[in-house]
């Protein structure tokens, strides 16, 4: 049949009265209706995939395959559920509407024909047919869209207690949905132990103040994985205020929580280490500040860094330095679980950090402070640590670590501050000749701008050339000549001078403080 741009509805009239469907189709094209017509039954069946009418007016009583049987064998075609059937017939008694209906007709119409009500009853059936396939689309994208988002929903009625869920939860509880029994209780079945009476207690709250609640909670698959799931309610009441209902959502958040979890992981650890970054260490300290100032405990910034960690990367490659980094950083992680120490903070209580701030740099926080000296044997236990032998490919290394320790409130009251003289601290250690500790004190600070102000001033000397060179004549004796290499000797004296004023750890420091 060739293809029409013809966009009004079509009916299709099965009947086998020539008269009957010329009649018929002049009642429905004067009302804006489109009209094929078949003659038979069999002949219906034929042209209904090909046509896809709107609407099927067929008669019952007809020679081969009556209206009822044509009715049911369409029902099978595809898109023959949902087509609007209105079966015609002179029969009004019972069983003939009974038939009509068990054979999966919408509606029937009994002959003669009032041809006015026909148009009118065939585009109501038209208009009752597009809403409900409206409805359909809208349900079946909503289970679509629910079923992406991992969403389902329930409803309680309180009077009653009956409970009804959708079958998105069946599916994410992974319950069967015909033997799932309505009980709400059902849920907390899954509920993980421990947050249990958080979700009792959250929503017997809500009924009885008439507001709407959401939490996070686990659950327990009868599969023993555990998921994470984020439930809203909100109380339905009467027009006196009662609360006879309690409707709201399921969803399933288990992969929002895993990818919330790996931005943190990216904004706040080292990616190399798995330690806390710099942010997440600042973070800690401010929270152990005011924890200790609460309790009236001190705490320790202790900054770690590598003695001649370069040259591993020079002599064994960066693969293999930053292998020796890994394994430090868990070396440091098992000292610390020695020392009853862990890097996470819960409630109030406010335990040791590890962190890696970058290169060959780390940092601990070690709280609950009695007395200096438990920082001096964390650092202590952190260095013997780290000297043992490593394994890198074959190559045994040993490296060592100098350590700077700064007490809290005595030697600042914010991170940065703690961090800087801990930083100046593990400097001196440097000068002391590595493989030490030491605690910071104010003449560091002192000495360290003194020297920053001294470098200063000599590169500004030397832009000026503000330098004299004094010296005092050679000369040879026997021959009472004047010896030519004097300006060279001079100059490196005036090197060894400046050499002994600033050693290269004193260069890196005053670089990067």
């Amino acid at each position: 049949m060739p293809q029409t741009t013809d966009k009004r509805p079509l009916v299709l009239v099965v009947d086998d009265d020539r008269t009957m469907r010329l009649m018929i189709r002049a009642a429905l094209e004067n009302v804006g209706l489109r009209v094929e017509e078949s003659e038979s039954g069999q002949a219906a069946l034929h042209a209904f995939p090909l046509l896809a009418p709107n609407l099927v007016l067929l008669d019952v009583l007809m020679p081969g395959i009556d209206g009822f049987e044509t009715c049911r064998q369409l029902r099978t075609k595809p898109g023959g559920s949902n087509t609007p059937v209105l079966m015609m017939t002179s029969l009004d008694d019972f069983d003939s509407v009974h038939g009509a209906f068990e054979a999966g007709a919408t509606d029937f119409i009994t002959k003669p024909l009032n041809w006015v009500m026909l148009g009118y009853r065939a585009r109501y059936l038209l208009r009752a047919s597009n809403a409900f396939q409206e409805l359909q689309r809208s349900q079946e994208r909503l289970a679509r869209a629910q079923n992406i988002a991992r969403l389902g929903h329930w409803e309680l009625d309180l009077t009653t207690q009956r409970f009804h869920f959708s079958c998105e939860v069946c599916k994410l509880l992974g319950l069967d949905m015909e033997a799932a029994e309505p009980d709400f209780e059902i849920l907390f079945q899954f509920i993980h132990p421990e947050d249990r009476q958080l979700v009792r207690r959250t929503i017997e709250d809500s009924i009885n103040r008439r507001q709407p609640y959401s939490l996070n909670y686990r659950v327990i698959l009868p599969t023993g994985q555990e998921h994470n799931v984020f439930h809203q309610g909100e109380v339905v009441c009467d027009e006196s205020g009662r609360a006879i209902g309690m409707m709201g959502t399921f969803q399933d958040v288990t992969e929002l929580k895993k990818a919330e979890e790996q931005i943190r992981r990216l904004a706040f650890y080292d990616n190399l280490t798995g330690l806390a970054n710099r942010l997440l260490f600042r973070e800690r300290i401010d929270q152990a500040l005011a924890f200790c100032r609460r309790h009236n405990n001190g705490l320790a910034v202790l900054f770690l860094d590598l003695d001649r960690f370069k040259r591993i990367n020079d002599t064994l490659g960066h693969h293999n330095g930053d292998q020796l980094l890994r394994k430090i950083a868990e070396r440091l992680r098992n000292c610390l679980r020695e020392t009853d120490c862990i890097s996470q903070v819960r409630d109030e209580e406010i335990n040791t950090c590890v962190s890696r701030l970058g290169g060959d740099e780390f940092s601990i926080l070690v709280t609950d402070l009695k007395h200096p000296r438990d920082a001096a044997k964390v650092a202590e236990r952190l260095r013997e640590a780290i000297v043992r032998p490593v394994d890198l490919e074959g190559h045994e290394v040993t490296i060592t670590a100098s350590i700077g320790i700064s007490i809290a409130p005595d030697d600042g009251s914010d991170p940065d501050t703690l961090l800087k003289n801990a930083d100046t601290a593990m400097y001196h250690a440097k000068e002391s000749g590595r493989n030490t500790y030491q605690f910071y004190r104010e003449s560091m600070n002192d000495s360290a701008l003194e020297r920053l102000a001294l470098e200063n001033d000599l590169r500004k000397a030397l832009e000026r050339e503000e330098f004299l060179l004094y010296f005092q004549p050679q000369i040879e004796l026997p021959g009472n000549t004047l010896l030519p290499l004097w300006p060279f000797i001079r100059f490196f004296q005036i090197i060894e001078f400046l050499w002994t004023l600033f050693s290269p750890v004193d260069f890196l420091r005053l670089k990067n403080s």
